[in-house]
């Protein structure tokens, strides 16, 4: 399972192909991972080496095991006149990035150039790229923290249940017609009090943390 931000800083382009009937070009990136997409500013009348340097950012919530993650980098050229025209693409496969930062917490590629690829596969030109990625970070309130922090309500909530049961069955015991120092009577007013020790340790580890102290005032 992979959970953070993909960071992708995007620098500049080189020897790209391509002219629209002006003799100009004027170059932006669609950057696309997954099914998610950002385009980068026009660099106009930037010609086949323009440069951009910006930043853009991708939110990963994914449980998909195995899977090659892309990153896909389509330079086009605007125009006022006619639909843009493709100049060119990168892939880079960032499935290794991703893994390492899940692992360590942060994993960098420096700024690095790519080989652009062609309409007709060829190459011609490069992109340069850094790629960061972010690991999400435990949050301390959250049940994505700790299944503890669901799991110990719900045993606060069973131990207060267990007590009353107790001290009910202790009443009921005291109010008998046969009532006095049994073992039977002894027994349950030593479980409710062993009982009622738990239940204070339990709220006293639950008690610093807002879902904790709402089930703890909800109470039985």
């Amino acid at each position: 399972m992979a959970r953070g931000l993909l960071e992708v800083h995007l620098v500049h382009a080189k020897g790209l192909s391509g002219t629209d009937f002006l003799g100009k070009i004027d170059p932006y990136v669609v950057v696309q991972f997954r099914s998610q997409e950002r385009k980068s500013s026009t660099a106009g009348d930037a010609g086949r080496n323009p440069s951009w340097n910006e930043v853009f950012r991708f939110q990963i919530n994914s449980s998909a095991a195995n899977v090659q993650d892309k990153l896909v980098l389509r330079i086009m050229d605007h125009d006022n006149f006619s639909s843009d025209d493709f100049l060119g693409q990168a892939t880079i496969n960032v499935t290794d990035l991703i893994s390492m930062g899940m692992e360590s917490g942060t994993s960098r590629l420096n700024p690095a150039k790519y080989r652009v690829v062609t309409a007709d596969n060829s190459y011609h030109g490069e992109i340069k790229i850094g790629i960061t990625f972010t690991a999400a970070k435990v949050e301390e309130d959250g049940a994505q923290v700790g299944s503890w922090k669901i799991v110990f309500p719900c045993v606060l909530i069973l131990l207060q249940r267990l007590q009353y049961i107790l001290e009910r069955e202790g009443e009921r015991t005291r109010e008998s017609r046969h009532a006095g120092p049994t073992g039977r009577r002894r027994s349950i007013i030593l479980g409710s009090d062993y009982v009622q020790y738990i239940t204070t340790q339990v709220q006293c580890t639950l008690v610093n943390t807002p879902l904790s102290r709402n089930t703890i005032r909800k109470g039985v």
